[in-house]
């Protein structure tokens, strides 16, 4: 939009490597600017498309909100949030060491992380009971859980969203995957500590688990791989 194409161009070649696919990127980067530059953009005709789909992009409706639908349903704020509750249910009775646990485990918190070991914390709050081993395994579980979702649904999610819209969609599509993100954490969250209460830590996070399990299988059936792609 500043009139800086070289400068663009530049940028595109350290990211795409086929020479005819920057100029195609280019080409339609330079027309969505000028079509924003001379005020002719149609934000109407944007909703329309979006309420009415066609073919392709309720495809990509589907895949952009329900890859944000998964990445909160299988549970990751409920680690983030509630996990000096989950220590407590492991057997950690102080609340000093509640703390000092909690503190210990946060640099793995403030990561995100795939979930691919509920089911593994589900039997272990299940089978186990309390204890130190249980403790011990509890807290490292929690570490690996957020260590995984670091290297999938949660840097991924928004990368691909992004990706798979056109720039035309690209904006109003992003600001509602955005919002069914947020609706989707506020009703994990909010639900954790009574399903918690009416089917123990361990059944909640079977719950998790089966939800991980569809989270692979959408994943594997309908996300398309976007490397290379324009």
């Amino acid at each position: 939009m500043q009139n800086r194409v070289e400068e663009a161009r530049l940028v595109l070649l350290k990211t795409i490597e086929n020479d005819a696919d920057v100029e195609e990127r280019l080409m339609e980067i330079q027309q969505a600017a000028r079509i924003s530059d001379v005020d002719k953009y149609d934000e109407k005709s944007v909703l329309r498309e979006m309420l009415i789909p066609s073919a392709s992009v309720r495809r990509m409706l589907f895949v952009g909100l329900g890859i944000q639908v998964f990445q909160q349903t299988t549970g990751i704020d409920t680690i983030v949030y509630y996990s000096p509750e989950s220590f407590k249910n492991a057997g950690i009775e102080s609340n000093s060491k509640l703390l000092a646990i909690t503190v210990a485990v946060a640099p793995a918190l403030r990561r995100h992380n795939w979930n691919d070991h509920l089911f593994i914390n589900s039997r272990l709050y299940s089978l186990l009971g309390k204890g130190r081993l249980v403790i011990a395994l509890a807290v490292l579980r929690v570490c690996a859980c957020l260590a995984f979702f670091s290297l999938g649904l949660g840097p991924i999610c928004s990368i691909l969203t992004s990706e798979v819209f056109p720039l035309r969609l690209r904006a109003q599509a992003y600001a509602l995957a955005a919002v069914v993100n947020r609706l989707c954490s506020g009703f994990v969250t909010m639900s954790f500590l009574s399903l918690a209460q009416a089917l123990t830590v361990g059944g909640t996070f079977f719950i998790f688990a089966a939800l991980s399990a569809l989270s692979v299988l959408f994943v594997h059936t309908l996300v398309p791989e976007t490397r290379g792609k324009s």
